[in-house]
Order: C-alpha cells, then structure tokens, then sequence
C-alpha cells in the first residue's frame, strides 16, 4: 500500500517530479555518449528529437494511468493480464528501478571522490548518501514531491546560469556546417540520447497520489520540456566551446567546459563546485525516486508494510552500488539498465492497449446484456 498521506499531488508536482527525475546523470556525461556516436556538431538535434519521442511515450504512459486513478503499475497491471503475468512484470519494473538505484549511487560517489571528498572512501560516501534517501523516503511521497518542487527552481536558475556563463568560451564555429554529412548520423544519436530521458516512468506511481489523474499524460508532458530544453541547450553548448573532436577526450565533458574558465571579480570565480552542487541534488532526487519505487513495488506486490522493504533493501542496494569495478563498467551498466527502460516503454504501450480492449468488451457485453434484458422485458409485457 502507499504511505498514508492527507495531501495529493497537484498537476504541478507532477510535472516538477517529472523534470527533477531526468535532470540527473546526464548532464555530465550525454555531450560525449552522443557526439561519439553522431561524429558532426548535429548532436543536439538528435537529442531534441529523442525528447520529442519520449514526449509521446510518457503521454501514453499517463493515458494509461488514467484508466485505474488512485491506484500504481504494480497494483493494475494483475488487473490487466492476470496475478501470475502481473507479478513477473511487478519484479521486472522493481528489479529495474533496483539495478538504477546501485548504480546512480556508485555513479555519485565517483564524480564526488573525484572532484570534491578526494581522500573519502566510497563506501563511506554511499552509507551516508544511502542514510539520507531512506529518511525522505520514510516520509512518503508528499514530502519528496515538496522537496522536488522545492529544489527545481534553484538548480534551473543555477544551471542557466552557469551555461550562461560558458558562453565565453562559446565558438558557433564549432556547431558548423549543420547537418553537413547529411540527416543519417542524426539518426546515430538517437539511441545514445535515450538515458537522458529514463525516468519517465515515475509517472507509473504517482499517479496514484493525483488529484486529477486525468490530467497525468499532460502534467508528465509539461514536466518533458524542461529537461529537453536543458539537455539541448548543454549538449549546444559544450559541442560549440569543446568541439566535437574535443569532447571524445573528457569523461564528464559538461563538468570539464565548466573548470576551464574563471570570472574574476565575481563571489565564485569557478563554477564546478556550485555545478556539482546542483548535480548532486539531482542525482539525489532521482534515487529517491528510484528506491521509492523499489521498496513500493515489493510492498505492493506482495502485500505487506513499505517499512520493513526500505529496511530491507538498503543493504542491497548499498551491495549492487560497489559491484562495478571502475567508472567503465559502471557506464556499461548504465547501458543494461537503458536496455530495461526500453523494454518497459514497450511493455506499457502493450497494457494500454490491453486495457482499451478490455474496456471495449466490457462496454460491449454491458450492453448485450442490458438489451438481452429489455428483450426479455418487452416479452414478458407482451404476454401478459
């Protein structure tokens, strides 16, 4: 069952939970995942399109919340195609949102031992980072939609800021000629833009805490924009101050456009640090979300109290977070679970259709029955 809470989400939350989900890893790493892959400056447009796809996937994902309002994916989907199918679906979605979560936590504690807790263990970094989500998890999901709504506005600030501010090693000669070898290596940067966009799927367990339910596909939709707009705009912007070349060198090539200028006279005369700041606010966000959807999942599925799952799960968590051995397996993990996400967006497009064929048979054997009945009335009236 859900944590019990006095309040819903209004269609604002919704949309702020949509966009703080995404805002996440992908802000480091998506200019050379893609620039790798596409070859020319056109990047940025394969992100836009691929933004502009997951706009359709996540409508069709609130379309189909709006068919069982007040309840999750993990309690409809029995519903859909049966208890048996409905549990091997409930694990997949719960093992997805489990593999995530280990690796957003091992992917934290890297950038973070790398740029600021030099000296600090992982394994320390993790417990401690691990220790904070199970506190706001523990509060339900009105309280970690309030922190969402909360944090959003100051990392967009921050964010437009700082891109603002690296327009000073900007050179648009760096994003010419565009779609100069054609629109085929756009195509290329589909794929590699995907990971940016998971996280969508939170939608799927909202929604049972709308007010309006309804109003899910477009809340979700609403809530899309922003991170394709950030995420085009820092994909433009490293590319034009790095170059395409430039960028297949740095692992986080957002975060080293950043370091490589100063502005004197100001409070901060380099910006990393207030940008990983932001980051790690993001990042935290999303695995919140992620560990709400693990410990919700198994709760629902097997119908016993969330408390003893969040206990539970933690450890394990904590386990799968120090499994890869260095930051390349990690990105290859990161490619497994992108595999996940794509298989799940496939599989809620097949329960929506599912659940509009049910309830076309439906409808349509309630008005059989109600004109077999009316049959059956008007003989009876004839014969008396």
């Amino acid at each position: 069952m859900l944590p019990p809470t006095e309040e819903k989400l209004a269609t604002i939350h919704i949309a702020s939970f949509i966009s703080s989900s995404l805002l996440g890893a992908g802000l480091l790493s998506l200019p050379r995942n893609v620039g790798e892959k596409v070859g020319t400056p056109d990047g940025w447009v394969s992100v836009l399109i691929t933004g502009l796809l997951f706009m359709l996937i996540v409508y069709v994902m609130g379309k189909l919340c709006a068919f069982y309002p007040g309840e999750t994916i993990y309690q409809y989907s029995e519903k859909i195609v049966g208890k048996g199918l409905g549990w091997i679906f409930n694990l997949f979605i719960t093992f997805y949102f489990l593999i995530q979560a280990g690796i957003l936590v091992r992917l934290m504690s890297e950038v973070t031992k790398m740029y600021l807790l030099f000296d600090t263990p992982i394994q320390i970094t993790i417990g401690l980072f691990l220790m904070v989500v199970i506190y706001l998890v523990f509060g339900g999901i009105y309280p970690i939609a309030s922190l969402f709504l909360f944090i959003l506005p100051i990392t967009m600030v921050i964010l437009i800021i700082v891109l603002f501010l690296s327009l000073k090693t900007f050179d648009i000669k760096q994003l010419r000629p565009v779609l100069g070898l054609g629109i085929m290596p756009i195509f290329k940067g589909i794929i590699p833009s995907t990971p940016v966009y998971a996280g969508i799927e939170v939608i799927l367990i909202i929604s049972a805490s709308m007010k309006d339910v309804q109003r899910a596909g477009r809340a979700s939709v609403a809530g899309l924009i922003i991170p394709i707009l950030v995420y085009t705009m820092v994909m433009v912007v490293v590319v034009g101050s790095l170059s395409i070349a430039g960028i297949s060198h740095y692992l986080w090539p957002t975060l080293d456009m950043i370091r490589s200028f100063e502005i004197r006279g100001l409070i901060f005369q380099r910006f990393e640090t207030l940008f990983l700041a932001i980051w790690l606010l993001q990042i935290f966000v999303t695995i919140v979300i992620v560990f709400y959807g693990v410990v919700l999942g198994l709760s629902q599925t097997f119908g016993k109290k969330i408390n003893g799952f969040i206990f539970g799960m933690l450890p394990v968590v904590y386990v799968l977070s120090l499994i890869p051995k260095n930051v390349n397996e990690v990105m290859k993990w990161s490619d497994f679970v992108n595999t996940l996400s794509l298989i799940l967006y496939g599989i809620t497009f097949l329960l929506l259709l599912l659940t509009i064929v049910i309830r076309k048979k439906s409808r349509r054997n309630i008005y059989l029955e109600s004109s077999e009945m009316e049959k059956m009335m008007n003989e009876d009236v004839s014969l008396r």
